[in-house]
Order: structure tokens, then C-alpha cells, then sequence
């Protein structure tokens, strides 16, 4: 049964529910329909109209509720008609006046006497109910010994008549008894599988709100570990998909360059060897040297191998040159210090704070990347490699935040900066703040997202994440004027960052459009 998640006003995320249950919320008027809702557990968020379920659940003659009548319930006790209705077979059975006689026929009548002990003999089988509820007849009903030369009735017709009776009423109660114990099984195994698919940080309380309760850091930690471990093997199942459409591509590319070479290789010889001479004879050498041609720096996103031999001077001088370089704010330095801390960490491979920085440096390297699957692959692992330790530190949090964003995962982006600061409310940084910030705008989540937002513009000296997120918001808001304002405070305060030129054109076609 397919089960959604709701994002209420306030940015809480409750569910999962079913239909049935998300109608319930609309009746009492804990939801309004206009919230946002998830297929649970990967679905996109969009808005509650985009569903199929809007029309019947703003429709309020299906989503009224009509309460129970509990006068109109009564409880019928089977056990005691079974038994009132057992007593009164037995009563008829040991009555002398129920015997009826045959005057047309020859049958011997047996005296009151004998026809008594035949009917205790009957009697005898027939056990009273037991705790149970069930009646339980012999079988192979007693037959009295006659004499073979005698010709006289075993038993009457009434009596015959009254033990079928019986024989019927113990088969309905054996049957009665297996469907009973049937349904309990099945409801047993019911329980089973629901306990052990729904493991879930939300609990529905008594009282007419949904509340998140969390138990104690190590629980929080555990089912943090268990969403990130369904979170990683989606990525897998990405970057291999992505990896094999590549290579496929690749593959088409190079027949076709084969095949094209082949036809017109001949014909390129000849235009080359006529430029060549156009070109010596049409433009002598200069005398100033020639400019060197521009060369792409990728990201040097490589695994960190220890040295056999720490040096943990050495590791501590790499890291504060490190963070010199990633604090200048350009991508040649941003390279440069990615390499720094990378060596730092060979040197020192228990250092978690060098890890984190390396981590944090490689994400944000991924975004200009010409190999993005190689690097994302190669980048992952490093994140595997200490994932234990990086979701409790808050530089290897943006770190992982900035590879999620980069592969396009925005509500796991979003949601490992939520799990850290419900863990350390107080261990936070303005950089973190920025990056939840970004974060929220591209999963659409502007209610929660202002309140960052307001956090942030109040900081006095605000760092280069801080900025371009503040300007990000102040964007979608179409405050360009604001918007432009920072655009100039960061080009001040980084003159070398391309980011905010590319923002103030982006600003100045808007003005124009």
C-alpha cells in the first residue's frame, strides 16, 4: 500500500500515512491540503494538489468521519448459548416422556427402567463445556449388549435423532475453533512484518498533534547510520547507471570518429599541408615569444594513502597552509589546498579535522570537474572510508552536504545537515548555516529556509558561502536590489572569486529583461 510523507507550514515532516489516515488529519483539521507531500520513502516533494487524492480530500463529505453509535453495540456470549443449548439436548435425552411409542409395529418397548441406563450410557460420552467453549462427543456411541435371539429396538428414533443432533453441533464448534485459530495466526504474522518494516522517528501521540520523538543519541545515531546506508546505495545504483550510459556513449562516439577519419583522411592531409605552407610564407616568426595556451586545471580528488612512518609535525603544517589556501576563495588555490590537506592526512591518517577539510575541499572541487563520475566515485569512497566519524564533525558535514548537492541528491543534502543539528545544536558554524540554507532553496522549503535566512543577514563579517546563499534567497525572492548590495560587498571582500561577477551579470540581464 503506497504510504506518503506531509510537510506541514512550520516545515515539520510528519508520516508516513496511507489515504485513509491523511483523510482522518484533514477531517479533524490538523492539515489544510495545501501542504507539501512525499511518496514515502524516496518520492519527490510537491505540493498536495499535484495529487491524484486532492479532489476526494478537499471534497468534505469524504473526509467527514461519522463517530461510532456505542449504544448500538451489544455483545452476544456464544460460549453460553452453546451451553444453555447443550443442557437442554441432555435434558430432553434423560426425559422418560420424550420416548415416543410405535403402536403399528412390532417393536419390543423396553421398560423406563433400561431405557434410563441406555440414555446415562449415552450421557456418559457427552462432556460438559470446558474452559474452551467447545463440546466434545465420543465418536462410537455405546451399544448394549443384546441377545441375538431377542428381537428388540437398540434405541429409539428420538434418541438416534438427538445424538446427530450432537454429532452436528461438535463438528460446527470444531469448525468455529480453526477459523478462530487461523485468523490469529495470520494476525500474528501481520504484526511481525508491519514491526519490522516500519521502523520510523515519527510517533503519533494521543493528543491531536504529531510529535518526533527521538530516544537517545546512540538510537539517533543507529537509524542515522541506517537511512545514510539506503541513501549511499542509491548513489551506487547512480553513479553506476551514469557510469554505463558513458561508456556507452563513448563507444558511439569513437565508431563514428573511425569511420569518419577513414573517409576523409586523405582529404585532411592535403588541407593541412596547404595551410602549413600559406602559413610560412604568409606570416614570418615574431620575435616575441609565444603566450602559453590555456590548460584546464581539473580537481586532484585523489584517495589519501598513508606513510608508513607518521609525521605529525609535518601533517600540522600542511593543514594550516591548507586552510590559508582554501580561504583565499579561488579555484586555483581551492585545488592548491585540497592537495595540502590530502598530504596532511597521509602523514597523520587519525587526524579527523584534516580529514574533514580534505572532504570539504573535494566537494566543493566536484562542481567544476570534467570527469564528474570518476571523481564522484573516488570522492564517495572517501566519504565511506570515515562516514562514522564525518557526520559528527561540522566541516566533513558540508563536505558530505557539497558532494550530495553536486550529484543532484538535494533532500539528502538537506537532511545530513538536519540529523547533525538535531545531534549538536551547539557545535554549528556560519558555514554550515549557509550551506542548509542553499540547501533548502533547491528542495523548495522557503518557510523553514527564512528563518536561516534571518539568521545569517544579521552576521557581521559574513564568510564566502554565507553570501551567495544569502544572495541565492534574496534572488528567488526577486529582491535583486538586496541581492545586488551583497553581490558588491563580496566583490570587495574577494576580488578574485569569480562567483560574484557571474552573479552581478546574472542580475544586471534581469534589470534589463
Amino acid at each position: 500500500m503506497t504510504k506518503y510523507r506531509l510537510r506541514l507550514k512550520n516545515g515539520r515532516v510528519i508520516g508516513p500515512f496511507d489515504l485513509n489516515q491523511i483523510h482522518d488529519l484533514k477531517s479533524k483539521g490538523h492539515i489544510q491540503g495545501s501542504e507539501d507531500a512525499q511518496v514515502f520513502p524516496l518520492g519527490d516533494w510537491k505540493p498536495l494538489s499535484q495529487f491524484e487524492f486532492h479532489a476526494d480530500l478537499m471534497d468534505e463529505n469524504k473526509t467527514i468521519i461519522e463517530p461510532r453509535n456505542e449504544d448500538a453495540t451489544f455483545v452476544i456470549d456464544l460460549s453460553t448459548i452453546r451451553q444453555k443449548r447443550t443442557e437442554k439436548e441432555i435434558d430432553k435425552l434423560s426425559s422418560p416422556s420424550a420416548v415416543p411409542t410405535e403402536p403399528l409395529t412390532e417393536t419390543l418397548r423396553l421398560s423406563p427402567t433400561k431405557v434410563n441406563s441406555e440414555i446415562e450410557k449415552q450421557k456418559q460420552t457427552v462432556s460438559p463445556p470446558n474452559m474452551g467453549n467447545t463440546v466434545t462427543i465420543s465418536q462410537e456411541m455405546p451399544r448394549p449388549d443384546l441377545d441375538e435371539r431377542e428381537d428388540k429396538t437398540l434405541l429409539n428414533p428420538v434418541a438416534q435423532e438427538e445424538i446427530q443432533k450432537m454429532r452436528k453441533l461438535m463438528a460446527e464448534q470444531a469448525h468455529f475453533e480453526q477459523e478462530q485459530e487461523e485468523a490469529k495466526k495470520k494476525e500474528l504474522v501481520a504484526l511481525k512484518e508491519q514491526s519490522r518494516s516500519h521502523k520510523s522517528l515519527v510517533s503519533t501521540p494521543t493528543d491531536t498533534t504529531q510529535m518526533i520523538s527521538f530516544g537517545s543519541k546512540t538510537e539517533l545515531l543507529s537509524l542515522a547510520n541506517d537511512e545514510e546506508i539506503a541513501i549511499d546505495n542509491e548513489i551506487k545504483d547512480f553513479l553506476k547507471k551514469r557510469k554505463e550510459e558513458e561508456d556507452l556513449e563513448n563507444e558511439d562516439e569513437y565508431e563514428e570518429e573511425e569511420t569518419v577519419s577513414k573517409a576523409k583522411g586523405k582529404k585532411i592531409l592535403i588541407i593541412a599541408a596547404a595551410l602549413a605552407l600559406m602559413y610560412v610564407f604568409l606570416f614570418p616568426e615574431d620575435d616575441q615569444p609565444e603566450r602559453p595556451r590555456y590548460s584546464h586545471l581539473g580537481p586532484q580528488i585523489i584517495f589519501p594513502l598513508p606513510f608508513d612512518k607518521a609525521d605529525v609535525k609535518k601533517a600540522e603544517v600542511l593543514f594550516r597552509n591548507g586552510q590559508k589556501s582554501y580561504l583565499i576563495g579561488t579555484y586555483t588555490s581551492l585545488v592548491n589546498a585540497g592537495g595540502l590537506f590530502r598530504q596532511s592526512v597521509e602523514n597523520n591518517l587519525d587526524d579527523m579535522k584534516t580529514y574533514s577539510w580534505m572532504v570539504r575541499a573535494y566537494g566543493e572541487e566536484l562542481r567544476s570537474s570534467k570527469k564528474p563520475l570518476d571523481d564522484s566515485l573516488t570522492l564517495f569512497k572517501i566519504i565511506q572510508a570515515k562516514k562514522p566519524m564525518l557526520i559528527q564533525d561540522v566541516d566533513g558535514v558540508i563536505g558530505m552536504n557539497l558532494f550530495y548537492m553536486t550529484i543532484g541528491k538535494y533532500e539528502a543534502a538537506a537532511d545530513i545537515i538536519a540529523r547533525y543539528l538535531k545531534l549538536n545544536p551547539k557545535k554549528v558554524t556560519q558555514d554550515l548555516f549557509a550551506a542548509y540554507l542553499y540547501s533548502l532553496i533547491k528542495v523548495g522549503r522557503v518557510d523553514v529556509a527564512k528563518q536561516f535566512y534571518l539568521a545569517l543577514s544579521k552576521t557581521p563579517d559574513k564568510s564566502r558561502y554565507a553570501l551567495e546563499s544569502l544572495i541565492e534567497y534574496l534572488r528567488l525572492n526577486q529582491e535583486d536590489d538586496k541581492a545586488m548590495e551583497l553581490v558588491k560587498e563580496g566583490m570587495k571582500k574577494y576580488p578574485n572569486t569569480i562567483v560574484f561577477y557571474l552573479l552581478k551579470c546574472d542580475l544586471l540581464l534581469r534589470k534589463k529583461d
